[in-house]
């Protein structure tokens, strides 16, 4: 796939013309998003399916020029910045950044192992593993906004009962309990402006799965 944006919109955190924290939407300019990806199934035996996708992305802004007020030094920004004339505000180049919630590489691995039982039942096994390579989370471009690439594994066993109407099963996700960032905000607000704050997507998780069909 080949994609070129114009006029690109993003929303997030900034401090406005006059120099007030709000919550609105950047005109990002012009990306370019490229990749391919690849899905495959297989059966490798009669009770067992295994299955792999992957993507490749390279997702950049091509013209992403702004201003951000002036309020006793450079904005907290990982990209180039200089002093507009007047020295009201500063004038902040992030083209050719990788967008975020891009990374270059994701990978998904799944397997399923059936267990036909003599009574009709059967007993369902699978896992599934996803790896995502480093990841902006946020649009200021800086070092604790970017996650650091990782795994996540999840497993399940499930009963079926003889008419698939009763199911009975066992989970855990995020198995290797993965400190995994979903999303960042830094922080405009005093007395603690430019700190980042994370969202995290969660821990390691378990339980049962009860399900019934009418």
């Amino acid at each position: 796939f080949y994609w070129k944006y114009k006029d690109q919109q993003q929303s997030t955190i900034f401090y406005d013309d006059y120099g007030h924290t709000t919550f609105g939407t950047r005109n990002v300019g012009s990306s370019n998003i490229k990749g391919f990806e690849l899905e495959t199934e297989f059966l490798a035996a009669k009770n067992t399916l295994l299955s792999a996708d992957a993507e490749y992305l390279s997702a950049k802004t091509s013209t992403y020029v702004f201003t951000s007020p002036n309020l006793g030094g450079p904005p907290q920004f990982g990209c180039p910045s200089a002093l507009a004339a007047g020295g009201v505000n500063y004038t902040v180049n992030c083209s050719g950044k990788t967008l975020p919630r891009s990374p270059t590489w994701s990978l998904n691995l799944g397997a399923r192992q059936t267990f036909p039982l003599s009574s009709g039942a059967r007993i369902e096994l699978s896992g599934t593993a996803h790896y995502q390579s480093t990841t902006l989370t946020a649009l200021e471009f800086v070092a604790p906004q970017y996650q650091d690439p990782y795994w996540l594994v999840d497993a399940s066993l499930t009963f079926y009962s003889p008419d698939d109407r009763v199911s009975l099963g066992a989970y855990v996700n995020n198995i290797g309990n993965e400190t995994v960032k979903a999303t960042t905000i830094q922080t405009f607000f005093t007395p603690s402006p430019n700190n980042v704050m994370a969202l995290l997507r969660p821990p390691r998780t378990y339980g049962i799965r009860v399900g019934t069909k009418f």
